[in-house]
């Protein structure tokens, strides 16, 4: 598992891979971002090759539902690590504003309430997670495991279905 640091890159290090017979599984959200990036991957360097694009939204069995990666974790593992890094602690609304990912919706909260979202703060909020968790040996709620069993059960089965012949013979 490979991260590339979001849809922006994901091309150009596919590409890297590609030039050594590697087709690499990607993993995209089920964002507009992800829409668009899919969409031209699959004109360009992914041509004919579907199942090696997976979105998020199918991994998690959520056709066409907006789905990013931060959803797996939900709210209740993200708030906590993001709050500290606002001026005043963001709360969702819990009245069933559950429309598009976590992380629209914690944009559209921080939008309401004028509190300004540092930038990168996913990337900052998914650091700290990762050292904490490697501090403390945190066991994740149930809902998180589930929705990550998902995925990887997902990742698995496309591995599989790749052939040993699609594979350069040093992976083999």
């Amino acid at each position: 598992i490979t991260p590339c640091g979001g849809t922006k890159l994901v091309g150009h290090l596919a590409a890297l891979f590609l030039g050594q017979d590697v087709r690499p599984l990607i993993l995209l959200d089920s964002d507009e971002a992800g829409r668009v990036r899919r969409d031209a991957l699959l004109k360009e360097l992914y041509l004919g090759q579907d199942s090696h694009i997976i979105m998020l939204d199918d991994a998690l069995e959520q056709p066409g539902i907006t789905v990013e990666i931060e959803d797996i974790l939900g709210e209740d593992v993200i708030l906590p690590i993001l709050n500290p890094l606002l001026s005043e602690p963001l709360r969702l609304p819990a009245d069933g504003g559950k429309a598009g990912s976590l992380p629209d919706r914690i944009k559209a909260a921080a939008k309401e309430k004028s509190i300004e979202l540092p930038d990168g703060w996913k990337t900052t909020v998914a650091l700290q997670l990762v050292s904490s968790w490697a501090q403390q040996g945190i066991v994740l709620p149930d809902v998180v495991l589930e929705k990550a069993g998902k995925l990887f059960f997902a990742l698995e089965e496309r591995f599989a279905s790749s052939t040993p012949a699609q594979m350069p013979a040093w992976l083999r």
